[in-house]
C-alpha cells in the first residue's frame, strides 16, 4: 500500500504546487455552484487496459508526462486551478489478499498516516467496482488557505493479486464539476479477466510429501528440490510489523515445472503459529531443468513478534503444460531509492509471435554469497505487441532495511506473459 499512498501523496503535492499564492475566490459562483463537466462519452472516450481492467477516459483528461508503468496522471484543468486524476497498482499483500473486507481500517491508516495532517477523512464507502470489492474515501485538505478535495477508491483485483486505486483531485477553484464523470469511470470499468477459477485458493493435497527436501509429482516426471526458507522481519518508522519470505526450489528434473501460489506458515521459536501467509507467488512461475525459482513476499504481520521466526512453506508443484515464455529484457539499472528501498528500471522486448495482455518483469537480487535478499515486481497492463520493446520501472514494496543497492552483486531478471494452468 505505501507505493500507492506515495502517489496520492504526489496528487496533494503537485496540487500544492500549482495552487500555492494562488487567491481564493470565496463567495464567488466556482466555490459554490459548478457547471459538471459532464464529459464522459463512452464513443469518445479513451480506453485503457490498467491493473487488469479496462478503464474509459475521457477526451478532456491529458496524460502527465510524470507517468510510469504502474502510475498514471491525467490532467483536467492546470494553472490556477488544478483538476488530476490517478490510476496506481502495486501487488495486493497476502494480509489483502486473504481478506481484503477486514483490512480496509488498515487501508484508511495507512492513508491518513500516508498524507499527514494536512488531510481528513469526510466520508467513506464500501462499494464493487469491475466486480471487484473496492473501499473508497473522501478526503479534503487545506492548501494555501484553499480547500482541496480528495476521492480515493482501492479496489482489490482478485484475478491479478493487485490493489488499483483511482484518486481524483482536485481545487475548489476548478471552473467544473468532475464528480460524475469520476464515478461514471470507476463504474464503467470492467475485468479483462475471463477466467473465475483464479480467484479460487488453491490447496495442496499432500503436504508431506511437497514439504520435504526433495520431492517429486504422482507421475515422477516432476521433481523439485525445496532449500533452505528465511524470513527476515523489522518495524517501520509507523510500528507496523513486516516479514520478508524467501523459498528457493530448484527443478532437479527433466521437464519445466509450474509452481502454483503457497501459503506460508510462520512459527515462533516455540514452534508456535504466529501468522499463515496465502498467496505467495513464485518467480518465474514456469521454472526450466536446472533453475532456481522462488517463492518471495513482503507483507505486514498483526503481531508483536520479531524475532526468531521460522517459515513452514506449504508448496505446490506440478509438471508444466503450457510452455516456458521469455521476452528479452536489456538497460536494467539497479539503483536506492529517494527514501529508502530499491528501484529497478529497464526495458523488456517481446520476441515471440503473440501478442502479451500482461506482461509480468521480475528481478531476483542476490548478494556476493550467491543469497536471494530482495525483489522487485511488476505488470505492465498494457498490451506489449510481438516485436514491441518498452520500457518498465519496479520497486521494492518493503525489504529490510539494511539492504540496498549496493548489496546486489548480481541478479536474474525474468520477463514473461501470465498464463495459468489448471489440470
Amino acid at each position: 500500500m505505501k507505493k500507492i499512498i506515495a502517489a496520492i501523496l504526489a496528487v496533494f503535492t503537485v496540487l500544492s504546487f500549482n495552487l500555492s499564492g494562488v487567491v481564493p475566490m470565496i463567495g464567488s459562483s466556482l466555490v459554490y455552484a459548478r457547471e459538471d463537466k459532464n464529459g464522459f462519452d463512452e464513443n469518445t472516450n479513451e480506453i485503457i487496459t490498467f491493473g487488469g481492467m479496462a478503464i474509459q477516459i475521457p477526451t478532456y483528461f491529458e496524460k502527465g508526462d510524470n507517468s510510469s508503468d504502474d502510475t498514471l496522471y491525467y490532467y483536467a484543468e492546470t494553472g490556477e486551478s488544478v483538476v488530476m486524476l490517478m490510476l496506481a497498482e502495486e501487488k495486493a499483500p497476502s494480509s489483502i489478499q486473504k481478506d481484503f473486507g477486514k483490512y480496509k481500517e488498515q487501508i484508511k491508516d495507512d492513508f491518513i498516516s500516508g498524507m499527514g495532517a494536512d488531510v481528513s477523512v469526510q466520508d467513506e464507502i464500501d462499494l464493487t467496482i469491475a466486480g471487484y470489492e473496492a473501499y473508497g474515501i473522501l478526503a479534503t485538505g487545506e492548501i494555501e488557505d484553499m480547500s482541496v478535495t480528495f476521492e480515493v477508491i482501492f479496489v482489490y483485483n482478485a484475478d491479478t493479486k493487485q490493489i488499483v486505486c483511482f484518486c481524483l483531485g482536485e481545487s475548489d477553484n476548478a471552473v467544473y464539476e468532475y464528480d460524475g464523470d469520476f464515478e461514471k469511470i470507476c463504474k464503467t470499468s470492467e475485468s479483462l479477466s475471463d477466467t473465475a477459477d483464479t480467484k479460487d485458493t488453491k490447496t495442496n493435497k499432500d503436504d508431506s510429501k511437497k514439504e520435504s527436501k526433495k520431492s517429486s509429482d504422482k507421475s515422477g516426471k516432476a521433481k523439485w528440490e525445496v532449500g533452505k526458507a528465511n524470513v527476515a522481519s523489522w518495524q517501520d518508522s509507523i510500528d507496523s510489523i513486516w516479514v520478508q519470505i524467501i523459498v528457493p526450489v530448484e527443478n532437479t528434473g527433466e521437464g519445466n515445472l509450474y509452481l502454483e501460489d503457497a501459503t506460508m506458515d510462520l512459527e515462533n521459536k516455540d514452534g508456535e503459529l504466529v501468522d499463515s501467509v496465502t498467496y505467495v507467488s513464485a518467480y518465474p512461475q514456469i521454472v526450466k531443468p536446472g533453475e532456481t525459482a522462488y517463492y518471495y513476499e513482503e507483507t505486514i504481520l498483526d503481531t508483536d513478534e520479531l524475532e526468531d521466526l521460522t517459515v513452514v512453506p506449504h508448496i505446490n508443484v506440478k509438471e508444466a503444460t503450457v510452455d516456458c515464455v521469455r521476452y528479452k529484457t536489456s538497460d536494467v539499472k539497479v539503483k536506492d531509492k529517494s527514501y529508502g528501498g530499491i528501484s529497478v528500471t529497464g526495458r523488456v522486448e517481446n520476441n515471440s509471435k503473440k501478442d502479451s495482455d500482461f506482461t509480468n518483469v521480475v528481478i531476483l537480487m542476490y548478494n556476493k554469497k550467491g543469497q536471494m535478499i530482495a525483489s522487485c515486481y511488476t505488470i505492465l497492463s498494457d498490451t506489449l505487441k510481438s516485436g514491441e520493446k518498452i520500457g518498465f520501472s519496479m520497486n521494492s514494496v518493503a525489504i529490510p532495511k539494511d539492504i540496498t543497492a549496493k548489496d546486489v552483486d548480481h541478479y536474474d531478471i525474468y520477463a514473461y506473459p501470465s498464463q495459468y494452468q489448471f489440470d
